[in-house]
Order: structure tokens, then C-alpha cells, then sequence
């Protein structure tokens, strides 16, 4: 119930940016310079309100409303543990590897699925690890600084 009040609301939002637009009586510059007006002031893009008008006009208020999550965002794979464990011994063995070389690893050995772990996803849990490419060169780096005299 509480996502479709979200829904609701934002439904009504957009709604409130739409419908001066919606005024058959504006002629084709008007109606344009009204856009651009909506935009600066709200932040929506022009091409973000052509879509919320066409969105009303095939579905009326509904249309409006924002699609409702199918609750598979978000989901890792099921042996995400085994496969990070791996990964990062992989990062380990060659700090220069790439994500998406680990990735193309893991799926070769069969850790995952193909397409199944995201290059991003990976690299935000590298990172947390302290195994982020970044991390990873300040480690080799750590040697004494040279200076000239």
C-alpha cells in the first residue's frame, strides 16, 4: 500500500507539470516556450514532459503513475559469496586484472553464469574489500619517494 501511495503522489506531480501543457488553445510556440519554462523551473527535461504528456493522453492519470518494481533489482547470484571469494583472490594474483577479466574468469570456470555478476556490482564489492584497482596501485607504490636534490 505504501508504494502505491508513492505511485499516487508522483503521479500527481507529474500531473502539475503537464497541464498547462495540455491547453489545446496554445499555438505551437507557445506551447513551446511554456515547455522550456516547466523544464528550467521543475528540472525535468522537455523530452521527460513530451513523454509524460503522450503517457496521459494514451492512459489518462494512470499512465502518469511510475511503473511498480518487480522486486528482482538488486538480486546477486546465489553463490555470490563463493564467487567474490574467488574474485578477489583473482584481484590478489594479478592486481592489474581487470573486472571485467575477472568476470570473463569466473564465468570460464563455471563460479557464475554468464551475465549473471555486473561489472559494477563486482567492482563496488572489490572496493569494499580494499581491492579496487586504485587501492591496488597505492599498495605497489609504497615504496620510499625518491627526491631530487
Amino acid at each position: 500500500m505504501k508504494n502505491e501511495a508513492k505511485r499516487e503522489e508522483k503521479a500527481v506531480n507529474r500531473l502539475t507539470l503537464v497541464l498547462p501543457l495540455l491547453d489545446e488553445s496554445l499555438d505551437k510556440a507557445a506551447r513551446s516556450q511554456k515547455k522550456k519554462e516547466i523544464s528550467e523551473e521543475s528540472g525535468v527535461s522537455e523530452r521527460t514532459l513530451e513523454r509524460y504528456i503522450a503517457d496521459y493522453r494514451a492512459r489518462g492519470f494512470d499512465g502518469l503513475k511510475p511503473n511498480p518494481s518487480s522486486g528482482t533489482k538488486n538480486r546477486l547470484p546465489k553463490n555470490f559469496a563463493k564467487a567474490l571469494e574467488e574474485a578477489e583472490k583473482l584481484r590478489r594474483e594479478v592486481p592489474g586484472r581487470s573486472v571485467n577479466t575477472i568476470i570473463n574468469i569466473l564465468e570460464y570456470e563455471g563460479v557464475v553464469k554468464s551475465g549473471e555478476l555486473k561489472r559494477s556490482t563486482l567492482q563496488d564489492h572489490l572496493a569494499a574489500a580494499g581491492l579496487s584497482a586504485k587501492q591496488m596501485r597505492l599498495k605497489q607504490n609504497s615504496g620510499a619517494a625518491s627526491r631530487r636534490f
